[in-house]
């Protein structure tokens, strides 16, 4: 299996993140309450959310899903 075709650069980059994401939250409640700091990932979360569903054309639930 090549390299491009793997599923490890995705997973280090996970890796990575998820383990630098404890250090940026002490580094950021500095600046930010935690609040607002909740606030902005779950934003940003929902950004990025957004970008994959308009890329991916992903179709919206149906209405029987809505309630669950």
């Amino acid at each position: 299996m090549k390299w491009k075709d793997s599923f490890h650069p995705y997973a280090a980059t996970t890796i990575v993140f998820w383990s630098l994401a404890y250090v940026f939250t002490k580094l950021a409640l500095g600046y930010f309450t935690p609040f607002s700091l909740g606030f902005l990932r779950y934003g940003v979360a929902s950004l990025a959310l957004l970008a994959v569903a308009v890329f991916t054309k992903m179709k919206l639930p149906g209405k029987r899903d809505i309630f669950y």
